[in-house]
């Protein structure tokens, strides 16, 4: 079982991880990161902060954003219920478009639906607490791309952290948004944080336990898929969570009616052992 590996309990009991990727800045339309890189900068300081969560309908200007230029999300802080909202850069509804041209079909072959860019899916995370919060911080440190909050909780304190795993790493094929939870007193094992999942295209979830998923297909033949996994043990968790479609920017492969991708092998130990990659690295 996932919750008594021993490689489980050391990545849940290890220092947040330095320097990881860097914050996305266009490809996944995040142009905010840009604009508070900015700004720390004249500040001399690259942590953004806030003594509360981020209120649900204010998603542009309040939820944080992690990405690694392909996979991408914004985190709104929620204490008891974390929102992840994310996205993939090629998930788009257009077709082939090789003059640019989407105002003319007199441009003949050349001529392609131009088509828009979509939202991919949300993950709720909601922990096994029930008590008022108190002493709570979030914040986001633009020279890692690592976010991070506490807070106190039926006697608790949780922190939590979240980063971008890059896709073909060494020690997995995909990538992958981590959020590690950590609680400084065991947990009851019947007490496991919830995960809801929702695509944005009235997929059907398949929920397992743990594990959810949802995959489909867009008018234009792109095919998707999600999926998030939960594992730990009686001191905290890890939510690791995936989406690509069948787009092959290797091939120039636009993957129009392709197979349904699959995702890799997943592990505990994989993301622990790209973090130590990653700092051999710097």
């Amino acid at each position: 079982m996932l919750a008594n590996d021993e490689r489980v309990r050391h990545f849940l009991s290890a220092q947040d991880v330095p320097a990881l990727w860097t914050i996305m800045k266009v490809r996944l339309g995040f142009a905010v990161v840009s604009i508070l890189t900015v700004f720390s900068g004249m500040c001399g300081d690259s942590v953004v902060w806030d003594d509360r969560p981020a209120q649900i309908d204010k998603w542009s200007s309040e939820w944080y954003p992690l990405g690694n230029g392909e996979l991408g999300c914004m985190i709104d802080g929620g204490a008891k219920t974390l929102r992840v909202q994310f996205n993939v850069d090629s998930f788009w509804t257009g077709d082939k478009n090789v003059s640019s041209d989407v105002s003319d079909e007199s441009a003949g072959a050349n001529y392609r639906k131009m088509g828009a860019y979509q939202a991919f899916g949300e993950l709720t995370v909601e922990l096994p607490f029930e008590g008022v919060v108190t002493d709570y911080r979030r914040q986001l440190d633009l020279a890692t791309a690592v976010y991070g909050d506490r807070f106190s909780v039926d006697g608790r304190r949780i922190t939590r952290s979240a980063f971008v795993l890059p896709r073909k790493n060494t020690y997995s094929p995909d990538a992958a948004i981590v959020l590690k939870i950590k609680c400084d007193k065991p947990v009851a094992a019947d007490k496991l944080p919830k995960l809801v999942l929702a695509g944005t295209h009235g997929e059907a979830v398949q929920d397992k336990g743990g594990e959810a998923s949802f995959s489909g297909r867009l008018p234009n033949g792109l095919a998707y898929a999600a999926r998030a996994t939960l594992c730990g043990g009686d001191d905290g968790w890890i939510v690791w969570l995936q989406a690509k479609t069948s787009f092959d920017s290797r091939r120039g492969d636009l993957g129009l009616g392709g197979a349904c991708p699959t995702f890799g092998r997943t592990r505990p130990e994989e993301w622990l052992g790209e973090m130590l990659e990653h700092k051999r690295a710097h």
